[in-house]
C-alpha cells in the first residue's frame, strides 16, 4: 500500500495479511507499516465474521497518530474491512483513548487491479 497520488501524505509502506483460523473459527490479521516504529501489529476476531465485513480487535496498544503526531497513550483499535464490489475494499480502523469515545482514525481503500 502507499499514499495516492496528490493526497499530501508522505510516502509509507504497509503491509498487511488476513486470514481464516478454521481450528479457531476466528479471522487472524497482521500487519506492519513504516509510519510507527511498532513493529508487527496483530488482531483477532470474535467470531468467524459471515458477510461482507470482517472485523478484528488489535491488543490495547500504547501508541496513537503518524509520523510527528505520534503520542504514546493507551487506546484499543478495531479494524473492520468491508467488501463494496469486486474489485474494492474499504478498510476503517476505529480507535478508542483509554476513558474516550472511539472515532474513525484511518480509513484505507484498496483497488484490485486485473
Amino acid at each position: 500500500m502507499r499514499p495516492a497520488s496528490g493526497s499530501g501524505i508522505p510516502d509509507f509502506r504497509r503491509i498487511e495479511y488476513l486470514t481464516y483460523n478454521p481450528i479457531e473459527v476466528r479471522w487472524q490479521y497482521v500487519s506492519m507499516d513504516t509510519r510507527a516504529p511498532i513493529g508487527l501489529m496483530p488482531a483477532k476476531s470474535f467470531g468467524d465474521g459471515q458477510g461482507s465485513s470482517i472485523t478484528v480487535h488489535f491488543e490495547n496498544s500504547a501508541l496513537a497518530g503518524f509520523g510527528p503526531d505520534l503520542e504514546a497513550r493507551l487506546f484499543r483499535a478495531k479494524h473492520v474491512t468491508t467488501t463494496e464490489s469486486d474489485v474494492r475494499d474499504v478498510t476503517r480502523q476505529y480507535w478508542t483513548s483509554a476513558g474516550g469515545g472511539e472515532w474513525l482514525a484511518v480509513q484505507y481503500e484498496y483497488t484490485r487491479k486485473r
